[in-house]
């Protein structure tokens, strides 16, 4: 799986061997490895980066985990002083709320909430909930069953807090949405 920055400076990738990897794009002609994010707690089979905030990445895996990890890189002065790993991580949220795999995962574009699917044939909806010692936190705010398998997950914005997660699944389309909160 590979989801590339807006800003087009760096992708993360993650795949069976249960890591993902932030590579650096710049100068575009290059690319070089800035962190190994290891081990998730099974294969990685999506990946999305926060739009809001570029440090903070969100994967699904086959073991039915969906996770929020955090990349910090190091200041030019710290890399030059300290010779220092280009970037570090941390693991800020994982929530186990599907039974099989977790084949889809979404930021909002506000990157306040985000949605995951699983082949449980379940949709889930986290919504961020407080944001204490420079780690946001976030809570399931919504779970649908589904009678077919998820096949992709986008947000479509209807007002300034208001947004709607759209699953496909057996070939129809479905749009999702919930009574409260920022749904």
């Amino acid at each position: 799986m590979l989801c590339v920055a807006s800003s087009g400076n760096f992708i993360v990738s993650g795949g069976e061997d249960r890591c993902l990897v932030v590579t650096a794009l710049s100068p575009p002609s290059t690319a070089s490895l800035e962190c190994r994010i290891s081990p998730c707690s099974g294969s990685v089979l999506c990946v999305d980066i926060n739009p809001a905030d570029r440090r903070l990445i969100l994967s699904g895996t086959m073991a039915g985990e969906c996770r929020v990890d955090r990349v910090e890189r190091p200041s030019e002065q710290q890399q030059q002083q300290l010779q220092a790993q280009p970037a570090a991580w941390t693991v800020i949220a994982s929530f186990r709320d599907h039974s099989k795999y977790v084949v889809r995962a979404r930021w909002s574009p506000d990157g306040d909430c985000f949605v995951t699917a699983s082949y449980d044939r379940s949709v889930c909806v986290y919504a961020k909930v407080a944001e204490g010692d420079g780690a946001p936190t976030w809570r399931q705010q919504h779970r649908w069953c589904l009678p077919g398998v998820i096949e992709a997950l986008e947000f479509a914005v209807r007002a300034v807090r208001s947004a709607f997660a759209c699953a496909y699944f057996s070939g129809l389309l479905r749009a999702l949405s919930g009574a409260s909160g920022p749904f």
